[in-house]
């Protein structure tokens, strides 16, 4: 069965979003912010933001990372032949994001992608409606690695994070206040 198969299975289950959902061959690896600034090799997205680019040398940007995620979500699609990718940050899905997605993915299909798409984000329990469109209770630190196509759990203090220190505490009216402003 494809992933898109599986994933529109566990969306139409009673229980999904009630708990951490997770999906994947295995678990995140760490790395460190000190790591992802030494070489200024690193793009931080903000909520509503997008990068589109591939690796081919030590030169170019090699991670696309969103530190403390609550509800939005990071969407990427990389293409393992080329190293090409695209990553936003979002919250919601807009016909415009679908758009820019779509446009991506149509001018790869001449060079034959061998694609992965990855969806991290969101809160157990929040809406997740809008995910059939796009085919935890933790703030989330990602970085997605455009030469090896991996992402990695940032830690911001350049140490491991001791238990329950990366509980989201901020409610969902005020994240969508910090948005307006």
């Amino acid at each position: 069965m494809s992933f898109e198969g599986i994933f529109g299975r566990d969306i139409a289950a009673v229980d999904f979003g009630t708990d951490r959902y997770l999906r994947c061959s295995k678990e995140r690896t760490h790395i460190s912010r000190a790591v992802l600034d030494t070489y200024s090799n690193a793009v931080y997205l903000s909520v509503g933001k997008f990068h589109k680019g591939a690796y081919q040398s030590p030169a170019d940007v090699r991670y696309v990372a969103a530190t403390s995620m609550s509800y939005d979500m990071l969407m990427s699609v990389y293409d393992v032949n080329t190293r090409n990718m695209f990553a936003c940050r979002l919250f919601g899905f807009e016909e415009s994001t679908r758009a820019m997605l779509g446009s991506y993915i149509d001018s790869l299909k001449k060079l034959k992608p061998n694609l992965e798409a990855r969806l991290i984000g969101l809160q157990s329990k929040q809406s997740f409606v809008y995910l059939s469109r796009v085919a935890g209770s933790e703030t989330r630190h990602i970085a997605i690695d455009m030469k090896l196509g991996v992402s990695h759990d940032v830690l911001l203090e350049n140490r491991l994070y001791r238990p329950g220190e990366l509980i989201n505490m901020t409610t969902l009216e005020q994240f969508e206040r910090s948005l307006k402003h």
